[in-house]
């Protein structure tokens, strides 16, 4: 029942957020540094303000330093998911203490939010200490990265040869007895997404992925050495996994029978060009407050001609529109919802009627550009539909996998037994 309201300067690593801290000791002020910190406009203007936000909106550890804050007070650098932040507190609103009854209504999802966050805290505290403490062994390291540059298609690619050549009994990095060899690396690096490994950029970004593969062997060591494997939960979850995986890669083998020719696109296409229709896309900007009466009167003050960027900056609860002065982008207009049908009926300049999607949030739109539906030429929809094509066929080609299964092993589905299965969710 407390919102806050701060300002930040950000960081992506220790070094530069103590810099900032520094500076900010010696007298310099938050207004200063946030223009050289931020290029978005409103937070290099407004002091780094990230507006109001209250519990579960913020990266965890932001919110339980910006809690701890007094109004006025300025936090040390804060490790977030993001990089560094460093907080000051602009002020805090809290409401009336719940009564029994509201406390009771909201007692299980409180307890939620309280289990998730003292998980998350101390997830990251593992990790950080884990970071902070994992010994790099330079040479074997460098000699690694110099490796993984210099092949990097090799890399990219998990060409087996390459990552048999990784293998080794060097020891890469160690901590509090862990030993990570190059073998360890190996291992752990046939296993890592591909979508992991493209989001490595330069020798830091190398090294943070190196601490994240080491942590992830540390952690399976500690659990084989605890007998985690044969709890039944466990166990239970590594078979899901596997029939999972073993599921999709039959789905997989079933595509690569699938193929379409040219002719028979044209002919999709014909036949289902209700389908492929490009929607009518528009550029909102929005308000949103917490009451239907301020919604009301902010209604009021924009057909008297007030500024609707001026009102956003002064009244919105969403933080996010604070940087971009409300205005969310072309976007179809579908994303809208059951709302899609008045907005549609919106010409630029105009403003919408309150909406209500949820309790404490009433919105108003303003129209301020629009991009007519039309059907696809048959080019800009062809790869659309390809996807449709294949889905029908994939349907078909399923359907006719079951079927030949259950006649090869003579299964059948008793519907009237399965009917009297009581199932409890």
């Amino acid at each position: 029942n407390t919102t806050l309201k701060a300002s930040h300067l950000f960081a992506n690593d220790l070094t530069s957020a103590n810099i900032l801290y520094e500076r900010l000791k010696n007298g310099e002020s938050f207004e200063k540094l946030a223009k050289e910190v931020f290029q978005t406009p409103y937070l290099a203007n407004n002091g780094g303000d990230i507006g109001r936000f209250t519990t579960d909106e913020m990266d965890i550890a932001f919110e339980e330093a910006a809690f701890g804050l007094k109004v006025g007070e300025i936090s040390k650098p804060v490790p977030t998911a993001q990089g560094y932040s460093i907080i000051k507190l602009t002020d805090r609103f809290t409401k009336p203490i719940l009564s029994k009854n509201e406390f009771a209504i909201k007692k299980a999802e409180i307890a939620s939010y309280v289990y998730k966050k003292k998980k998350e805290l101390a997830t990251r505290e593992h990790l950080y200490n884990f970071r902070d403490n994992l010994e790099f062994n330079s040479e074997v390291f460098d000699a690694l990265w110099n490796k993984m540059n210099e092949n990097y298609s090799s890399a990219v690619s998990k060409d087996s040869e390459f990552i048999s050549g990784l293998k080794s009994d060097e020891i890469l990095a160690s901590y509090k007895g862990f030993e990570f060899t190059l073998e360890d690396f190996s291992t752990e690096y046939r296993f890592t997404p591909l979508s992991l490994i493209n989001a490595i950029e330069g020798k830091d970004g190398f090294e943070n992925f190196v601490i994240g593969t080491a942590l992830r062997a540390y952690l399976f060591k500690n659990a084989k050495e605890a007998n985690l494997q044969d709890q039944p939960l466990i166990r239970e979850s590594v078979d899901e996994t596997f029939y999972s995986y073993l599921a999709q890669q039959a789905i997989e083998d079933l595509k690569k029978s699938i193929s379409n020719t040219d002719e028979e696109l044209r002919i999709a296409f014909q036949k289902n060009q209700e389908r492929f229709y490009k929607p009518l896309e528009v550029n909102l900007s929005r308000i949103v407050v917490e009451t239907e009466e301020k919604a009301s009167s902010l209604i009021t003050q924009l057909q008297s001609g007030a500024d609707f960027i001026s009102l956003v900056e002064k009244h919105t609860i969403v933080n996010e529109d604070l940087l971009t002065s409300g205005e969310l982008g072309f976007k179809s207009v579908r994303n809208y919802g059951s709302y899609s049908a008045k907005i549609s009926e919106l010409k630029i300049g105009e403003v919408s009627e309150i909406i209500n999607y949820q309790t404490g949030q009433y919105t108003i739109y303003k129209m301020n550009g629009r991009i007519e539906g039309r059907p696809y030429t048959f080019d800009e929809a062809k790869e659309s539909v390809h996807a449709f094509l294949m889905d029908q066929k994939l349907n078909d080609l399923k359907e006719k996998t079951i079927q030949d299964v259950k006649e090869k092993h003579n299964a059948l589905i008793d519907i009237e037994k399965l009917n009297k299965v009581t199932i409890q969710i």
